[in-house]
């Protein structure tokens, strides 16, 4: 996994049940997201300094319910159709990973 490669998390066996997994933070990955949320935190203030705490509070509530939506499963013709959409723009080995997607 790319986080544990990075040292960010290290991942051991289960007290109780060996073969359940605990992923851990690590000190170096705790120290990557206490640098992340600061910079969350800025980038926060930034964008209500320009749109207004309102309006910026009105985006995450809609944001918010996009997420929590359930949408109905495209048929599979359409969806076929969206990927190869997506993956016209592409070129070389970036199209060929986006068709295997």
């Amino acid at each position: 996994m790319p986080l544990e490669r990075e040292g960010l998390i290290e991942i051991v066996p289960g007290e109780v049940d060996r073969r359940s997994k605990i992923v851990r933070l690590t000190e170096a990955g705790a120290a990557r997201l206490r640098a992340a949320r600061a910079g969350w935190t800025q980038a926060q203030q930034k964008f209500e300094a320009a749109f207004g705490r309102r309006r910026a509070s009105q985006l995450r509530a809609l944001l918010h319910d996009v997420t929590e939506t359930e949408l109905p499963q495209a048929p599979a013709a359409e969806q076929r159709s969206i990927k190869s959409q997506t993956c016209r723009g592409l070129s070389g080995e970036n199209r060929l990973r986006c068709g295997r997607q």
